[in-house]
């Protein structure tokens, strides 16, 4: 159900975008957390590692941002607004349903495999900006239309360095957690055997 309107949701979202034709703006479902969208019903789908590797740390690493600074303008009354906020609420949601339902756990090689998927996303979008003057990722020659953090990272293209750091630290502080639990496991398995096992000889 969840993956049938995740899906139904982001086809129509494309639609109300592309329709108007208007390709001098950034309306070509290019961005992360529209790549995301797509990233999530696949994942939750097949349940294949990389790509509930990508939604996770593109979900919590990095669309989580857009409830900290949303790039909206328009009200509650607006098809704008519904578009934003359901779209990312079912990323960021599907990502969570996958942690505490079905019980995926990042380790070190998918935080590795994620940011090499986001370097070679990174190359294209890029490219893509710098053809036709879009502003993809934001590494663009342009600033985002409403305030964001982007905005604190000076002129383009010396803020690109920091967007990229500030991104995969992003990515890194959304796998620590579980980094940290893994070892205090390690911990108290081996005090454990330690116990069990009389202790050292």
């Amino acid at each position: 159900m969840w993956i049938a309107f995740t899906l139904l949701w982001q086809a129509g979202s494309v639609i109300w975008w592309v329709a108007p034709m208007d390709f001098t703006s950034d309306v070509l479902p290019l961005h992360v957390c529209d790549i995301a969208a797509w990233v999530a019903p696949l994942a939750l789908w097949t349940q294949v590692r990389w790509a509930r590797s990508w939604l996770y740390f593109w979900a919590i690493g990095l669309s989580t941002q857009a409830f900290v600074t949303p790039v909206l303008r328009d009200g509650f009354a607006t098809p704008h607004f519904w578009l934003f906020w359901v779209g990312h609420l079912q990323i960021v949601g599907s990502a969570i349903y996958d942690v505490v339902v079905l019980g995926y756990r990042p380790k070190i090689r998918d935080l590795a495999v994620v940011v090499t998927i986001s370097l070679v996303y990174g190359a294209i979008v890029m490219a893509l900006n710098l053809t036709f003057g879009w502003n993809y990722a934001y590494i663009g020659n342009r600033a985002p239309e409403s305030p964001t953090l982007v905005d604190h990272l000076g002129p383009w293209p010396f803020r690109v360095l920091p967007l990229v750091t500030l991104a995969f630290s992003a990515m890194a502080l959304a796998w620590l957690p579980w980094a940290l639990a893994d070892r205090a496991r390690g911990r108290r398995e081996g005090a454990q055997e330690t116990t069990e096992g009389g202790g050292p000889n």
